[in-house]
């Protein structure tokens, strides 16, 4: 036996005095309703998952099969008795986690088996934490969970790499992938502090000044400092107010550079490719006034933007 191995049925024995404890400090090792299992149990359990994968891995694969299959019974058979008067598995998921996290471990994966355990007792211990969040989930939230559930598991990996278009530039999976990321990440960020204090409640019930303390003791990292009204507060005024001054002369610069484009049409691959190879591609490897002077052929100017306030896009 090598000291690997010695260390992968440390960590499956271990891994089972976690889960083992975890258990029996919430008490379903204990009392009228205990489970079959508490720390000596899982414990016991982790080194024999250890055991079945080193003896495995060493080609005993009938006494590990066997060892392996009868802790398996045995769990079977706990939750068996178990069930006559509580239907609840948890106990004996978490057994078969640590059988299979012991067997991992104990044929040398032990950072694979350390992430089982480590993942399967976070679970165990945040279960009030969980429930609590899921009877929050009101039907927008979850149909807005599953939907992006469904765009990001089955519609993305089905979406061809690319690149398509007479450019070479259109790559369905990652314009799919970056809208995913922005859409619903993005939003859920921004829009998470007014749901919070505006959607949920009743409207003619909100007192911001109450609200603000309880809210940020639970959501925030930062204790709520008294005499301060964060609702009234716009924050890019401190430090970032020069930002949105950018974002109108970008619409500028913006407004420009179309204007060499034709309206009637604009899929024209001549002027795009131009706009491609003189603006894009050089990025900033060059300052950007001389890339916009170097498509449109001239300096940028204000002219187009104010075409565009007096008389629309068109």
């Amino acid at each position: 036996m090598t000291t690997s191995d010695i260390v992968g049925l440390l960590i499956a024995t271990l891994g089972g005095a976690a889960v083992g404890l975890e258990r029996q400090w919430s008490g379903h090792a204990e009392g009228p309703a205990a489970r079959f299992a508490g720390l000596r149990t899982f414990t016991m359990l982790g080194a024999l998952g250890g055991c079945s994968g080193w003896l495995w891995t060493a080609g005993i694969t009938a006494p590990a099969a066997i060892l392996f299959a009868g802790a398996v019974g045995i769990v079977a058979a706990g939750y068996l008795v178990a069930s006559r008067q509580d239907i609840d598995g948890t106990t004996e998921i978490a057994a078969l986690v640590v059988l299979a996290a012991g067997v991992i471990a104990g044929t040398g994966s032990v950072r694979l088996a350390s992430g089982i355990i480590a993942l399967a007792t976070l679970l165990l211990i945040e279960k009030s934490r969980l429930h609590s969040l899921v009877q929050r989930i009101d039907d927008v939230g979850l149909r807005s969970g599953v939907r992006f559930a469904v765009m990001a598991l089955v519609v993305l990996p089905l979406l061809p790499q690319g690149p398509f278009g007479p450019l070479g530039g259109i790559r369905p999976r990652e314009l799919w992938a970056l809208e995913l990321g922005e859409g619903y990440a993005g939003a859920a960020v921004r829009s998470g502090r007014v749901y919070i204090f505006d959607y949920n409640r009743d409207a003619k019930q909100v007192d911001l000044n109450k609200m603000l303390p309880d809210m940020q003791s639970k959501y925030s990292l930062f204790a709520y400092v008294p005499d301060t009204h964060q609702y009234a507060s716009f924050g890019h005024l401190e430090g970032y107010s020069a930002m949105y001054y950018t974002y109108m002369w970008s619409l500028v610069i913006a407004k420009d550079l179309f204007s060499k484009f034709d309206n009637k049409n604009l899929l024209d691959p001549k002027i795009a490719t131009e706009y491609r190879k003189k603006v894009l591609d050089p990025g900033g490897s060059e300052d950007a006034a001389d890339l916009v002077k170097d498509f449109l052929g001239r300096p940028y100017s204000f002219q187009s933007f104010q075409n565009w306030l007096n008389h629309g896009a068109s």
